[in-house]
């Protein structure tokens, strides 16, 4: 659903040959639309998008998305093909939404429905976030400070190598926090005809990310 829109067209109509009856052949539509600065989000997974930019080719009730690209949240780059056939008798919905690099935020929680709404959630559960954060025991700032003090301290004796490796691997994964980036693929498919369900299936790849499942809330970083 595009909210807001420029968009330039380019169509061509024509009429086919007579029928053996002498009777009008029918009409025929091609062209393209070409839409630029466009604002919205897509009705089955409504993940916010700006700047939406895309090159839609039709041939009568049949839509061919060539090309997609726009903005989600906090520079992710996402982009939609794919097709819809047969619009004026419902129509077959076929399309693909990818994003290499999104931030794990109340935006991309908000695009699922909710049984894989509450699986991500569950990941990145806010609520032992807070709980963790006050009682002191998520690895800050001021604990990686610590750290460094210790390992700073440690002699290079054989004994301490995997006390040094466990300080080492904390200090680089840095200060926790909850959620980070991750990479999506999802594709919205309908059978033809009035009324069917549409399927939405794909997956999340999660990178760089702080995780605290509900659970059992012991942060991983």
């Amino acid at each position: 659903n595009i909210t807001s829109w420029t968009i330039d067209i380019d169509s061509h109509i024509d009429r086919g040959p007579p029928t053996a009856a002498g009777k009008p052949g029918p009409l025929q539509s091609t062209g393209t639309l070409v839409l630029d600065k466009g604002s919205g989000a897509f009705e089955e997974f409504p993940y916010q998008l700006e700047d939406v930019r895309a090159v839609i080719k039709f041939h009568d009730d049949n839509l061919v998305v060539e090309s997609l690209t726009a903005n989600g949240a906090d520079g992710a780059k996402a982009s939609i093909t794919g097709r819809l056939d047969g619009l004026s008798t419902g129509a077959e919905i076929d399309l693909r939404i990818t994003c290499a690099d999104a931030p794990i935020d109340e935006r991309l929680f908000s695009a699922f429905e909710p049984a894989p709404r509450e699986a991500l959630e569950l990941l990145f559960d806010a609520r032992s976030a807070r709980s963790l954060n006050a009682a002191g025991l998520l690895p800050d700032a001021n604990a990686l400070i610590v750290q460094r003090q210790e390992l700073s301290r440690l002699s290079d004796d054989e004994a301490n190598r995997p006390t040094r490796e466990r300080l080492q691997r904390s200090i680089s994964a840095g200060p926790f926090q909850l959620g980070g980036r991750c990479g999506f693929e999802i594709r919205v498919y309908s059978e033809p005809g009035w009324g069917k369900p549409v399927v939405v299936t794909g997956d999340v790849r999660v990178h760089d990310a702080g995780l605290l499942f509900a659970r059992f809330p012991y942060p991983l970083r």
